[in-house]
């Protein structure tokens, strides 16, 4: 009988220490897991930012490449409507940028 004691208490030690360490190792992946979502939402953010750095450099592309088409046939002084043309197209594209920009607001505010 006392051996099976001393088994018993043997047994309670070592079911006392692996529930300390399972308590830590539940602790490091609950960390572990607010790091990964963490890194998650940044990326998301980061890829927004892309995005939208990406459709800005588009439409930069898109202006350039219509100031540089040729409207008429080559001359030696460029066009007096591309101009207005390209004056036209830059503030539609201030105007579709300020769009963006009230939606985000009414966006942030909504959060």
């Amino acid at each position: 009988f006392a051996q099976e004691q001393q088994q018993v208490e043997v047994f309670e030690a070592a079911n006392a220490q692996l529930q300390g360490q399972l308590e830590q190792e539940r602790q490091r992946n609950a960390e572990l897991s607010r790091r990964v979502c963490a890194l998650e939402k940044s990326v998301a953010h980061e890829q927004q930012l892309v995005r939208a750095l990406m459709e800005q450099l588009s439409i930069a592309q898109r202006a350039q490449s219509l100031a540089l088409a040729p409207s008429a046939p080559s001359t030696a002084s460029p066009s007096p409507l591309a101009e207005p043309t390209l004056l036209a197209q830059t503030r539609a594209n201030g105007e579709a940028a300020g769009g963006e920009a009230a939606g985000g607001e009414a966006a942030g505010g909504e959060a």
